[in-house]
């Protein structure tokens, strides 16, 4: 018998309550994932966009002060681990020792990304809202959080920095087992009753290729669920939105945020009942003072939200990306586009790949999606924020992966 510690068991409520809000709202009965029909779950995993409200957070979100709630361990990056408080819609991520000063970078990149998605009104893919910044010098949060952080037995060096950003939703919990069962319809209940324990902080990411081996029981692991070209199309979903939905978002990244990209991650997440009022974030970071202020008050921008969609593709960890400037478009273009090449085979293969000899149709066919939708999306970009100067950068990074992926 596992026994869970206070903050996991708030968690498991917390993801049993929003389980049961969205099968009321869709009419599924029970938890059982038989009753998500493979009719149904094409569509619950679609990318279209939904109506939404926002009101106030009521004070079922509040029910005690945010001191009396411990943190609790949900995963991991390359900086160092995550952190969140059940039910505060946010999660906390501390540097190791060796991050410390990259996690800084990595923060402003997230507000870069975020106000360029924003600003080309990209609704098809999100990127979590970076909400505050913790210095090592900020000894009055380090003190009032040490013996939270502790309790969550990380060994974390503190003070260290860290990045404080809306919490990635994880899809409902009767769509994730529906998942397992149909791409493994011999995996035992006993598997998915265990995965599921642990699960319900994992994010589905996806990978527009095809697997290199036959699909287990064993991939369906606590952190992830990694849906890989073939398993999509085994779920019945329409794969060419989720190829256009990265090739602009890839596309805004380099010409809006001025970011290669490198090492991001695309996945689908639920919609989630807490959001934040961006506009508050974005005048309290202005001129990026923010290391000398007290971190932002999380909790004064809370609101909930009811969404009529059920998923949304997200991108996230920017902290291997790194940033060049408008001048070196203009005067340095091949070398601009060629570590933006070296990004796009270096990062986790979530893009299609221009496979002409090798590929099957589908994988030919994901390729042309994206290619056209990232052309036309820089070509509007880049003429909206500036002239990209006599060489055509976009036409030379797609040019620049067709070279490398097809060996030419």
């Amino acid at each position: 018998m596992v026994v869970l510690a206070k903050e996991d068991l708030l968690s498991e409520t917390f993801d049993d309550q929003h389980d049961e809000d969205f099968r009321l709202f869709l009419n599924i009965p029970g938890s059982d994932s038989h009753a998500i029909s493979d009719h149904l779950l094409p569509n619950l995993l679609s990318l279209q966009p939904g109506k939404h409200c926002v009101e106030e957070l009521p004070n079922l979100y509040r029910p005690t002060p945010m001191s009396a709630t411990g943190f609790r361990f949900i995963g991991s990056s390359h900086c160092g681990p995550l952190f969140e408080k059940p039910g505060r819609g946010f999660v906390v991520k501390v540097a190791t020792e060796e991050r410390r000063n990259q996690l800084w970078t990595e923060f402003l990149l997230n507000l870069d990304v975020s106000y360029a998605l924003g600003r080309e009104q990209n609704n098809e893919c999100c990127t979590p809202a970076a909400l505050s910044f913790v210095s090592t010098d900020n000894s009055t949060w380090w003190n009032s959080h040490r013996h939270l952080l502790l309790e969550s037995s990380w060994p974390i060096p503190m003070p260290s920095t860290a990045i404080i950003r809306e919490r990635i939703v994880p899809l409902p919990k009767v769509v994730r087992k529906a998942i397992i069962r149909k791409l493994c319809p011999t995996i035992a209940e006993a598997w998915i009753a265990h995965v599921h324990l642990w699960n319900r902080d994992g994010l589905a990411r996806l990978y527009l290729v095809q697997r290199e081996r036959d699909l287990a029981a064993t991939d369906f692991s606590p952190e992830n669920l990694n849906l890989y070209l073939d398993d999509l199309v085994k779920l019945g979903i329409p794969v060419a939105p989720y190829a256009t939905a990265m090739a602009k978002t890839l596309a805004i990244l380099h010409w809006g945020a001025n970011i290669d990209g490198c090492g991001i991650q695309f996945g689908l997440a639920g919609a989630s009942d807490i959001t934040y009022n961006k506009a508050d974030i974005y005048d309290a970071f202005a001129g990026r003072q923010v290391t000398l202020t007290y971190p932002f008050d999380v909790e004064g921008v809370l609101r909930r939200r009811l969404d009529v969609c059920v998923t949304r593709m997200f991108v996230n960890d920017f902290g291997n990306c790194e940033r060049w400037l408008d001048e070196d478009a203009k005067n340095r273009p091949l070398r601009v586009t060629s570590n933006m090449v070296r990004a796009f085979f270096e990062t986790r293969p979530h893009f299609p790949r221009p496979l002409v000899n090798t590929g099957s149709d589908l994988e030919k066919g994901l390729w042309v999606v994206f290619q056209d939708a990232y052309l036309e999306t820089s070509a509007k970009v880049s003429g909206q924020k500036r002239p990209m100067g006599p060489a055509n950068l976009p036409k030379m990074f797609i040019d620049g992966v067709l070279t490398r992926g097809l060996g030419i």
